[in-house]
């Protein structure tokens, strides 16, 4: 099969790949059913074969199309300031950018990002209940603005908005232009000083320069129900935390007052533990305890005010920030700050993110197990069928997992079964759990029929997967038109 990428962007790239994806798993689920009804176990080892060739191409072409268009972008727009931004970015932040730039699922949601676009610009009631702050009307706001401007070398307009509410709040938006718009609340203007505004105001012109509205993770949550996974959605989300990290760097080389930027936290967050530059690593483990047992951090957007106060301390005190600032000295190497903060924001972290290299091989069990039931269900385990597990799985998985289960009872591999789907749920889509059930089907089909026992097997599998049942219903009903 002849298997080459055309694209010129990213986003053409990823959807290429999910096109290639499809028509691969597409005609081999034709030739191999037609080779199983005609028993031919030659032919369906050789599509097999054939399957896993096809698939590590489209692998390898993929990655290498990606790497040559990769090199031609930059990850922050260079025309926004003047500002070196690769030596201020968290590194967790922009590591992850590198990744979501190469997760197709992630590419998909993205591209239907632009149906709610409006959305994510400030809209007519937003600006009608909100006052611009000029120099006439707000000389030392404005101030503000200017002097974020000029050491950030910032090219392109900043205007800012005042809106009447009690509560201390701060966003922006950056437009299509990529001019930027900051949103601030009367609380804030009323409870903030000059240095903890200029703060504020820094570290949301960082989430502008750092690109972080281009992954609005609240509407890839809603748009991407079907394509993201749970562990793609906690990625999001500890993403968006390291995203905070960063933007902390801006509101820091703004104000340039480390004693402003924790008062400033104080004040937004008052019920938070009060700033304090003793805090360290194993000061703050006890306080939100061991993470896993603590899901509800998973899905926070921000990191708790400890660990932003002493992420901050750390960048405060590092070479890098002290060379930008334009001061002399540092203690702290930038490989030493980022791997303190990366262990700080770990604690936050489910620990599936610490290692994703298991997932094919799990995956590839679960598969194998799933289809060796459906087998063993139906009472038919001829060496064509079994074979044909192989187009599925890895020789070492398949070989080992047989091994490993080929003798053991009905009772023990369902209860393997159950313990992998609790980890399918996390790591797959409901697209790729679907896709991977109806990867299983010419395998449970005997002379184009498919038995009761099976039929249930397959709905205690779509169950276990957290598939709905109407799925297998419409599966069902297409398997017996043909």
């Amino acid at each position: 099969m002849d298997i080459t990428f055309k694209s010129t962007n990213m986003e053409s790239l990823n959807r290429e790949y999910q096109q290639l994806a499809a028509l691969i798993q597409e005609q081999f689920l034709d030739q191999i059913k037609e080779a199983q009804q005609k028993n031919d176990s030659a032919l369906v080892e050789r599509l097999s074969r054939q399957l896993q060739d096809n698939i590590e191409k489209l692998s390898t072409t993929f990655q290498s199309k990606h790497k040559a268009l990769y090199s031609e972008i930059l990850i922050y727009q260079k025309d926004l300031c003047s500002l070196n931004l690769d030596r201020v970015v968290y590194e967790g932040d922009r590591d992850y950018l590198l990744g979501f730039e190469q997760d197709p699922d992630l590419g998909l949601a993205l591209r239907q990002k632009e149906d709610v676009i409006i959305s994510l610009q400030p809209n007519k009631k937003r600006l009608e209940v909100s006052v611009r702050l000029t120099s006439e009307s707000s000389p030392d706001i404005y101030k503000i603005g200017e002097k974020c401007r000029d050491i950030l070398g910032f090219k392109r307009d900043i205007e800012l908005y005042v809106y009447e509410d009690e509560k201390m709040r701060a966003f922006s938006y950056l437009l299509k232009d990529n001019n930027v718009h900051i949103f601030l609340s009367s609380g804030l203007l009323e409870k903030l000083n000059h240095a903890e505004l200029t703060n504020v105001i820094g570290h949301e012109l960082g989430h502008a320069l750092f690109s972080h509205h281009n992954y609005p993770t609240e509407y890839l949550m809603e748009i991407g129900i079907d394509y993201l996974s749970s562990f793609q959605r906690m990625k999001l989300y500890s993403w968006r935390r390291s995203a905070e990290i960063s933007a902390d760097r801006i509101g820091l080389l703004c104000c340039q007052n480390l004693k402003a930027a924790f008062s400033s936290f104080q004040k937004l967050y008052p019920d938070a533990i009060r700033a304090s530059r003793s805090f360290n690593i194993r000061d703050i483990s006890p306080l939100i305890g061991d993470n896993t047992s603590n899901e509800e951090y998973w899905y926070y957007t921000h990191p708790l005010i400890p660990i932003r106060i002493k992420a901050l301390d750390l960048y405060e005190k590092s070479q890098v920030y002290r060379q930008l600032s334009g001061q002399k000295g540092g203690s702290l190497s930038r490989d030493d700050m980022e791997k303190d903060i990366k262990q700080m924001l770990s604690l936050m972290d489910p620990p599936l993110l610490a290692d994703e290299s298991e997932f094919p091989d799990l995956i590839q069990k679960y598969t194998f197990l799933a289809g060796y039931i459906l087998l063993r269900t139906s009472h038919r385990r001829e060496d064509f069928k079994l074979q044909s597990l192989k187009s599925l799985t890895s020789e070492e998985v398949f070989t080992s997992t047989l091994k490993a289960f080929g003798d053991k009872d009905k009772e023990i591999i369902e209860a393997e079964l159950r313990s992998l789907s609790s980890t399918m749920n996390i790591i797959l889509s409901p697209v790729q759990k679907r896709n991977l059930l109806l990867e299983l089907l010419p395998i449970c089909s005997v002379e184009d029929e498919i038995d009761r026992k099976v039929i249930k097997m397959l709905y205690d599998l779509s169950y276990m997967l957290q598939i709905d049942s109407e799925f297998i219903d419409r599966v069902l009903a297409d398997e017996a038109k043909i």
